[in-house]
């Protein structure tokens, strides 16, 4: 099971457990429309989430020149708080 749709899976939990089912499709999604999927839920969710990438700049990517996308769902997403 690759990345992308581990991240696809856990976002799809969050969703319905939020009621936000709604701000994305739940279906399954390639690579592309994934790190869409995450970006359209952190401009509508921007106080509570936290996009970034793993693999950094454009020369820092997977062995299949793709990034590493994360999404933050937290009360503080850019702060790391142990045990939570």
């Amino acid at each position: 099971m690759n990345a992308a749709v581990v991240v696809g899976s856990l976002l799809a939990i969050l969703l319905v457990q939020t009621r936000w089912s709604h701000a994305v499709e739940l279906k399954d999604h390639d690579y592309d429309q994934m790190l869409d999927a995450m970006e359209e839920v952190h401009q509508k969710c921007p106080n509570i989430t936290y996009l970034y990438s793993l693999t950094g700049g454009k020369t820092n990517r997977t062995v299949l020149g793709k990034r590493l996308a994360v999404i933050v769902l937290s009360d503080n997403p850019q702060i790391h708080e142990l045990g939570k």
